[in-house]
């Protein structure tokens, strides 16, 4: 009777360590910096939530569960905002100057290592230069 609880607790052990190890393989964490100079430099009109939906837009829906998209404080690179840390791999990138679609979506492959299909882009580019047109017509 011993012997199955103890072959039962060895395969949970086994199933969660494959899950730590898939969990830390697989998945990517995104920060968006949220402080005011990169608000700022990303749009002069929107509260800065843009630079975060359009990098979440940028992911392919078969990504999106190995990504976890955070805003954050301030990543030390003021003035070349604005920035996008990228941890994936055990490394972690700081990115600069992220304010156009080609920017993010070139960052998210090199950093990250997810490739956005070209019709993805073109898409939120769209999204983007009328999102630009309504803040530009609002200010």
């Amino acid at each position: 009777m011993k012997s199955i609880p103890i072959v039962r607790t060895i395969q949970l052990c086994f199933l969660l360590l494959i899950s730590i190890i898939r969990t830390d393989a697989f998945s990517q964490i995104v920060q968006i910096c949220q402080n005011k100079h990169c608000k700022k430099e990303f749009s002069s009109c929107s509260d800065g939530g843009g630079l975060i939906q359009m990098i979440t837009d940028l992911i392919p829906p078969d990504d999106a569960d190995k990504v976890t998209i955070e805003s954050t404080g301030c990543l030390s690179h003021c003035g070349s905002g604005p920035n996008v840390c990228i941890k994936h791999n055990n490394r972690e990138r700081v990115f600069n100057g992220v304010n156009d679609v080609q920017t993010a979506a070139a960052i998210l492959e090199v950093g990250g290592e997810i490739d956005t299909p070209v019709d993805l882009m073109v898409a939120v580019n769209k999204i983007a230069q009328a999102n630009r047109s309504e803040f530009s017509y609002l200010c």
